[in-house]
């Protein structure tokens, strides 16, 4: 699903604002920030 170093690595890159692969921590931190309680 994330293929960093596969054949389309350099496209997928060219869409990407960081130019990098997140890592699982960071996609975790923001699963649960949209999970958490809304502020209204």
């Amino acid at each position: 699903m994330n293929p960093s170093d596969g054949p389309i690595a350099a496209r997928m890159l060219s869409f990407m604002a960081i130019k990098r692969q997140a890592h699982g921590d960071e996609i975790a931190e923001i699963a649960v920030f949209l999970a958490g309680p809304t502020q209204r």
